[in-house]
């Protein structure tokens, strides 16, 4: 895959790139749809409220400019999510794995993990509905023990993108000599030297006859 980046080191490839999985985006679409037509509901069962009960028109004209507010406060808060989730990504190269998270105004992040320092690439699935859909989580483990452990959240496929990983991760390991492509195999050591040559010969003297 041929891709340049910034930041991208002498002889180093891109590998291949991903997202988080697409039922993100579907679930947090519901929840948006279902606030906002709440949030119209509420503001017109306030106003008919008000219109039966006689109250004062000033009152309602606060509870309806306060569901205003809040319908806006709320597109706008999904329109930042979905901005933020597209320029969110992981770019696995031949040297390294990078971890990109952005957001429009507010926050830039990346982790940069060298595949050598990387002990362990683990797979986990959660629930029934990411056997179905194909998501789960990726645990990058940096120490022997597993407490210094990165997490990427909801991938898609994580079975494909963790046999990926390893493959690439074990051939820079063999590239830069952590790790032989075959392990030598122990020598049988045989101690002849311990052993004479020809067995001793044994004389058993005969018996005399008998008469």
């Amino acid at each position: 895959m041929n891709l340049e980046f910034y930041d991208q080191l002498e002889g180093e490839e891109c590998e291949f790139s991903f997202g988080q999985h697409w039922y993100l985006v579907l679930m947090k679409t519901f929840v948006f749809i279902f606030l906002m037509l709440s949030i119209i509901g509420f503001s017109y069962l306030a106003h008919v409220i008000f219109f039966l009960s006689g109250g004062t028109q000033a009152l309602e004209l606060s509870v309806f400019f306060f569901g205003f507010a809040l319908l806006l406060a709320l597109i706008h808060r999904f329109f930042l999510w979905i901005l933020s989730h597209s320029l969110s990504f992981v770019i696995v190269t031949s040297y390294r794995i990078i971890i990109v998270s952005k957001s429009i105004f507010i926050r830039s992040e990346k982790e940069v993990l060298d595949l050598v320092q990387i002990r362990d690439i683990q797979m986990k699935k959660r629930g029934l509905w990411g056997n179905i859909l194909e998501y789960g989580d990726i645990n990058l483990v940096l120490s022997a023990q597993g407490e210094d452990t990165t997490v990427l959240h909801d991938v898609p496929r994580p079975s494909i993108i963790q046999e990926k990983c390893n493959a690439i991760r074990h051939k820079r390991l063999v590239e830069t000599g952590k790790r032989s492509v075959t392990s030598p195999t122990p020598e049988k050591t045989v101690l002849s030297s311990l052993a004479p040559e020809h067995p001793a010969e044994t004389h058993i003297p005969s018996l005399p006859e008998q008469v």
